[in-house]
């Protein structure tokens, strides 16, 4: 699930960043989300199964 939003995200910011005049704020938000999403994956990956609720 992650994964399908990061990539996502990813195709739009590449659109955005295509035509950036104007978008440049809103390029700055997704660049942010997105590096929030990757932390959120890397600490997914390293919780023990047991440790998911």
């Amino acid at each position: 699930m992650y994964n399908r939003v990061r990539e996502n995200m990813i195709r739009e910011l590449e659109r955005l960043s295509a035509h950036p005049e104007g978008k440049e704020e809103l390029i700055f938000k997704y660049i942010e989300y997105l590096d929030r999403l990757e932390t959120m994956i890397r600490k997914v990956k390293f919780i023990p199964n047991s440790q998911i609720k």
